[in-house]
């Protein structure tokens, strides 16, 4: 929890990454994606066509709603030829339409206190452009405010059951047998950019991400039709375990592991790997940085 007295350091003290990785708004879809696969990253910049002005953000979040609402359209049957097409779309015109994060752009100075960050970060926000003081444009995300929270001991070594962040309601899962188009459509109705594989059992047995489609391309795509294991299998090479954790675990223990694996979410389970609840870097700011009582 958060202490009035500590001093209320600037975002230029973050160590941020270099300037904003852009595309222009006439290149097509499929260059985005290799960009944001090539640099590991989740959002570009997107810049008017004379490379002077930017005119918004693209998330990998926002390329998965389009190849699953659009790429694949909801009224009509699956066909792979028409996919392949649409990646040839202009970024251009999918930027600013889907989500209010890239919508609404969150933008900071580098002489502004990190505490600014704390309100938007803690709705979900992912990332703000924070303008240094040499006219540059940066990125401040949730990891580098959460790292920065670790660094100076302000997460809570209390139990994720202590702040009531063990186990929810309505929690949104979907199951191996669905094909990752499938699993897609369900992230962006319920808003979540991840969801728990869960067996039949209960017992979460894998992740499907938005960041997921960072590796699909033309050659592959199909591949959003499989079966959300095999989807993985095919782009990853295997399926990694999930990230998880017991509800016993401090949210300073659960922030190191975000923090380690670049996760922005964890399954919390039971001794039965079945899941409780999810736990985000949102939650981890929100706790860390709500005044003690």
């Amino acid at each position: 929890m958060t202490d009035k007295k500590q001093s209320d350091p600037l975002l230029k003290e973050l160590s941020l990454c270099d300037e904003i990785i852009a595309v222009k708004c006439s290149q097509p879809v499929s260059e985005a994606l290799k960009l944001l696969q090539s640099e590991n990253i989740h959002t570009v910049g997107v810049l008017d066509d004379f490379g002077d002005c930017f005119v918004g953000l693209l998330t990998a979040f926002d390329i998965m709603t389009f190849l699953c609402f659009r790429s694949y359209r909801i009224d009509q049957m699956p066909e792979e030829i028409s996919a392949i097409k649409s990646l040839d779309t202009p970024v251009g015109d999918i930027v600013q339409v889907f989500h209010e994060e890239t919508n609404r752009i969150w933008h900071f100075s580098d002489f502004d206190p990190i505490s600014k960050t704390f309100e938007p970060f803690t709705l979900g926000v992912h990332q703000a452009v924070v303008t240094t003081s040499d006219n540059k444009f940066k990125f401040v995300s949730q990891h580098d405010v959460v790292k920065f929270l670790v660094d100076n001991e302000r997460v809570p070594h209390k139990s994720l059951t202590e702040v009531s962040l063990a186990s929810g309601t309505h929690l949104v899962t979907v199951d191996p047998s669905k094909s990752a188009l499938f699993a897609f459509r369900r992230m962006e109705i319920s808003h979540c950019s991840a969801l728990p594989v869960v067996a039949s059992s209960g017992r979460v047995f894998s992740t499907i991400s938005a960041s997921d489609v960072r590796y699909v391309s033309p050659d592959n795509i199909g591949c959003i039709l499989q079966p959300i294991n095999k989807f993985v299998e095919t782009i990853h090479g295997h399926i990694e375990e999930p990230l998880t954790c017991f509800a016993s675990e401090s949210v300073a223990t659960v922030a190191k592991k975000l923090l380690s694996t670049h996760h922005r979410h964890l399954w919390v389970i039971d001794s039965d790997h079945k899941l409780m609840n999810t736990v985000t870097l949102s939650d981890v700011i929100q706790a860390s940085t709500t005044p003690c009582k």
